[in-house]
């Protein structure tokens, strides 16, 4: 709101003002059920949960995949806000993709129970999502105005807005000794907090995620916790970390756990959904897998295979794609080695064929869609057939649950709700187990042994009746001798010392750090962003545009001095052209330094962190460093591929 010097604006201008900041309290539309809001009847977890509103509590919802944990979570927290025992939601979820998917449905959600003329959207909130926040909207006149909800535009306010949805990590910075943390807690307070997949996180992260619970609890927030794979340890770590969680031992399925303010616990079992019987066939011969996945895909079927590492899902693709050209066989790959605007492309075309209103396109022909555990929780996907690599049970389960999750969806004759799991002669217990033991990362190779004996042995699975069992038997603790001894003291210290390292850093003790330093994940190897560019830039000046492989038009940097709008646009245009990668699949900062480019436009860290990378693409696509060298490590070099993705290709001697 500008005013003139010496002006006093009047009470309705500030009253407007203060409502476009996004202020004014929010109105509900009362009295509305459940088939008011979503287009279904409501499932017995759902009816089970909006029959239980206790306001400040923690619940626990544990049910199978595609069970309709997110619609009851939603519910409950309408049902809070009716009654004014909360101010605001905030969903958290464990990736940018996931938050993203979750956000669509959080605003038609909102779009249901808000009076009309409300903002009737969430905030979404990760790393990212500030390059989509326009402070002003242009009117008819040409005039920029204030977007409805501005104020909540900045990276450190944006989680006090009432409705938003975001990354795990934005609502753990309340907790981390981060600067305005505290402010970050204020924002969460009084709100309904639902935290989505809580099982896929490791043990500094869920360490966290249990300390900001208690926290949560302290702020007067009701906390909603979803699962479909919960250890029964993980869940009374949740509920409360001392020993007197008493009634958090049920080892019913589905059930719903409820930790009233008070501190009782009441633990549920609610009646299993619809029992879906999986066919499982084990092996460790790659080319049955490879048969069996042609052979499906003629048929017409839709097959899904997840592999737990980018590399092999390359090798994959390479290896499938001359005889499925052949077949008339459509074949994709879905990893995070592509940029951006590559993955929204491909992640929204093959949704659309494998997701629930794919009826129509899945009659057209046979389909192989390869990837990595992006596909095991963030896309809605429905698969005829899935070929998977041995990983951890609980995340097998979560692969598992891709399959026919859409009783409306057509198969053909053929079909079979059948899993094929690929298994590895490594994980025997007659061979040598501790070797090369981190090569499984970032699993673990004591749950991975656990997990194979486990599976090896089914041939067939029930869901969700069969769920609890295989999940305790692979977390449960148990005695072990030789090789399995020296395995798991080597992963009971590894947990122990990332709960010490998550402890000290919610701890005030700490120097307090800015968000780019913020840990609320480790990872073994660091995360960058690779930017690759046209071959010496087509002769243009890197400090004046940049030449992307994956744009028509060059990206034109701005001036120092311009408009934050102008510096906005260049870097959401760079932003959708970068590759999110290890250092290892990285070159290094020195071989392209990006100061002449970017120095005035962006944040390139400093000699100790580097978080952005570049490098030319040749016209054989490899990747050079700014002198014109192949870029890569020793006895490697990097490459890009429009199908394949960012590659390490070891040189042949």
């Amino acid at each position: 709101m500008d005013i003139a010097y010496g002006d006093c604006p009047d009470e309705a201008l500030l009253a407007e003002t203060v409502r476009l900041s996004g202020f004014a309290p929010f109105r509900l539309v009362k009295n509305l059920s459940f088939r008011d809001i979503f287009p279904f009847a409501p499932n017995c977890l759902q009816v089970a949960l909006q029959a239980k509103v206790c306001a400040g509590g923690t619940y626990i919802v544990e049910a199978e995949m595609g069970g309709g944990k997110t619609e009851a979570a939603l519910f409950l927290a309408y049902k809070l806000l009716e009654n004014k025992q909360a101010n605001g939601i905030y969903f958290a979820l464990p990736t940018q993709l996931t938050s993203e998917k979750i956000h669509q449905r959080v605003d038609a959600f909102l779009d249901k129970i808000l009076a009309e003329d409300e903002a009737r959207s969430a905030l979404l909130i990760h790393g990212q999502s500030w390059l989509n926040w326009d402070l002003v909207q242009d009117s008819e006149d040409g005039l920029a105005l204030q977007e409805p909800g501005s104020w909540f535009y900045a990276p450190k306010r944006a989680i006090l807005a009432p409705f938003a949805v975001g990354t795990i990590d934005q609502a753990l910075m309340a907790l981390i000794n981060v600067k305005h943390r505290d402010l970050r807690a204020f924002g969460l307070a009084g709100k309904v907090v639902i935290i989505d997949e809580v099982h896929s996180y490791d043990s500094y992260t869920g360490t966290l995620i249990a300390e900001l619970v208690k926290r949560l609890r302290d702020w007067s927030c009701t906390v909603i916790i979803l699962s479909a794979t919960l250890s029964k340890d993980s869940r009374g770590k949740l509920l409360s970390p001392g020993p007197e969680a008493e009634g958090a031992d049920s080892a019913g399925y589905p059930l719903l756990s409820i930790q009233e303010s008070e501190g009782g616990i009441c633990s549920s079992v609610l009646p299993p959904g619809q029992e879906k019987q999986v066919e499982l066939i084990n092996t460790v011969e790659p080319e049955f897998c490879l048969h069996a996945a042609m052979q499906a895909a003629m048929q017409g079927q839709q097959v899904l295979w997840i592999e737990n590492t980018i590399a092999k899902t390359q090798e994959l693709l390479q290896k499938i794609m001359p005889a499925a050209s052949v077949q008339n066989i459509e074949v994709g790959l879905i990893h995070s080695r592509f940029p951006v605007i590559v993955r929204d492309i491909n992640e929204e075309k093959w949704t659309e064929i494998y997701g629930k209103q794919g009826g129509d396109k899945r009659a057209l022909c046979g389909r192989i869609l390869i990837g990595t555990q992006v596909l095991e929780q963030s896309l809605d996907i429905d698969a005829d057939l899935l070929i998977t690599r041995l990983a951890p049970s609980d995340m097998l389960l979560q692969r598992i649950g891709r399959l026919w999750r859409h009783a409306s969806l057509p198969r053909c004759p053929q079909a079979r709700c059948r899993a094929i799991i690929l298994h590895e002669e490594k994980y025997d217990t007659d061979s040598d187990l501790f070797y090369h033991r981190k090569a499984d990362l970032p699993y673990e190779r004591y749950v991975m042994v656990r997990s194979q004996e486990i599976f090896w042995q089914r041939k067939t699975l029930a869901i969700p009746a069969d769920i609890r069992s295989i999940i305790e038997a692979t977390y449960s603790e148990r005695q072990e001798t030789d090789s399995m001894l020296r395995l798991k003291a080597d992963l009971a210290e590894r947990i122990r010392k990332m709960q010490q390292r998550a402890m000290s850093s919610s701890s005030a003790a700490i120097n307090v750090v800015d968000d780019e330093l913020a840990l609320t994940r480790l990872n073994d190897l660091p995360q960058v962003q690779l930017l690759l560019l046209r071959k010496n830039n087509r002769g243009d000046s890197l400090s004046e545009k940049l030449w992307s492989p994956f744009l028509e038009e060059p990206i034109l940097l701005p001036s120092v001095h311009c408009a934050p709008r102008e510096k906005k646009r260049a870097l959401k245009k760079l932003y959708s052209v970068l590759i999110k990668t290890n250092c290892r699949h990285a070159p290094s900062y020195e071989s392209f330094d990006l100061e002449e480019a970017l120095g005035g436009l962006m944040y390139l860290g400093d000699s100790e962190n580097r978080p952005l990378r570049a490098a030319y693409l040749d016209d054989s696509d490899y990747l050079l460093d700014k002198s014109g060298n192949y870029a890569g490590t020793t006895g490697a070099r990097l490459r890009y591929n429009s199908s394949l993705g960012l590659q390490t290709i070891k040189e042949t001697t």
